[in-house]
């Protein structure tokens, strides 16, 4: 959860320019949603009739991105261990029993993650109340694979859980 502010003469657009390096994620890729209603971007918070202390939610535009001539150019590497500064992470995220591998950047957070799995697994409802866990629990949304990394909540091919808020997987589940 991100704690930010919104004047009442401000527009969603600008807001949404500003929370662009607090979610990594370009403000075209992303829209704004209070009480299930997608936010205008022209509007002010006045306008859309936005109270003290309203949740809005950042929700990812689930279009397939495209790729980027730098994303599709493939780089030899003769032997891997010469390689020091991992770029990307191989996770395999399961929700419902439902088991995703995906490859992300590391430079990514981990909602982004997330909202990858739920373009995957064509099912957008995973991000309203659902979050990442992991071996060391719940991981912040906002954080980058790559603190998550560095932190050790992930590792590279690890299994993540999608989870309600506030839940842990069963004991069933192999973690």
């Amino acid at each position: 959860m991100i704690d930010s502010f919104i004047h009442q003469q401000e527009t969603i657009g600008d807001l949404m320019k500003r929370l662009e390096d607090v979610v990594r994620m370009n403000k075209e890729s992303f829209e704004l949603r209070n009480k299930n209603r997608t936010l205008n971007p022209d509007h002010t918070a006045q306008q859309l009739g936005i109270g003290t202390y309203a949740r809005i939610s950042v929700i990812p535009k689930l279009s397939k991105p495209k790729a980027t001539p730098s994303e599709t150019e493939v780089i030899e590497i003769e032997d891997d261990e010469d390689v020091t500064m991992q770029e990307e992470i191989t996770l395999e995220i399961t929700y419902d029993e439902r088991p995703i591998e995906m490859t992300i950047s590391l430079d990514q957070t981990v909602y982004y993650a997330l909202s990858q799995y739920a373009l995957t697994a064509q099912n957008e409802n995973i991000l309203q109340g659902h979050e990442l866990y992991g071996e060391k629990g719940t991981i912040a949304p906002y954080l980058t694979l790559r603190i998550a990394l560095s932190h050790g909540y992930i590792s590279q091919g690890c299994r993540l859980h999608i989870v309600e808020s506030q839940t842990k997987p069963s004991t069933s589940s192999n973690i």
